[in-house]
Order: structure tokens, then C-alpha cells, then sequence
């Protein structure tokens, strides 16, 4: 397994093989109401309103120490040739702005927010 960070001033991205089908990865990161079940510091996350089985606004509670506040991002999901691809953007946080791409290819997923 390899792996690959890199941290800019505003900027994290990381890369990884995990020895797991796509399809499966896709379905669990999909599912952001589920993040609080695996995702560190995320003690909430539900959907607030689905445009369509692709398309959702989600709201995640994060907890870190005094650092106690919700999020609520746009979700976008999408499935093109066996890639898949799931964007969320959120503009409305204490963060000036928060935009997170899960890019899932064959076998590999690439996790980049900033």
C-alpha cells in the first residue's frame, strides 16, 4: 500500500490503494449520513434535503476539543465509466470556504478538501 500526503497553506490532499472493490468504497462514502460513524471528530451528520438520489445538502457536527460546530455542505454524486466521484462544497461555516472531492478509481480512492 502507498501513500501519498500533501499539505499546502490551505490545501490537503491524500492518496491511497485500498485493496477494497470500487463499488464498495463508493457506497460507504457516499452515504455522508453515515460519517459519523467513520469519520474522526464527526459526532453528527444527516441529511437535510435531497434535490435527487445524486444531489443532497448534508450537515455534519464536528467536535475537537473546544472546536464544537456544524457544517452544512451541497453533495454531489456522480458515477461516470466505473469512476466515481463525490463533491461537497460549503460555504457557509466558520471556514471561509470548505470544498471536498472523494475521487474513487478502480480499487483507489483520492480524498482532497480546501
Amino acid at each position: 500500500t502507498k501513500t501519498l500526503i500533501t499539505k499546502f497553506f490551505n490545501h490537503f490532499a491524500k492518496e491511497g490503494e485500498i485493496h477494497v472493490p470500487d463499488r464498495i468504497i463508493y457506497n460507504v462514502v457516499s452515504e455522508t449520513q453515515n460519517y459519523q460513524h467513520f469519520i474522526p471528530w464527526c459526532t453528527s451528520s444527516k441529511i437535510l434535503s435531497k434535490k435527487s438520489d445524486s444531489e443532497n445538502r448534508t450537515e455534519l457536527g464536528i467536535s475537537f476539543k473546544s472546536f464544537n460546530q456544524k457544517f452544512v455542505s451541497n453533495v454531489k454524486k456522480v458515477e461516470n465509466d466505473g469512476h466515481f466521484l463525490i463533491h461537497s462544497v460549503c460555504k457557509d461555516s466558520p471556514l471561509e470556504f470548505l470544498d471536498s472531492k472523494w475521487m474513487i478509481y478502480k480499487s483507489k480512492i483520492i480524498e482532497r478538501a480546501g
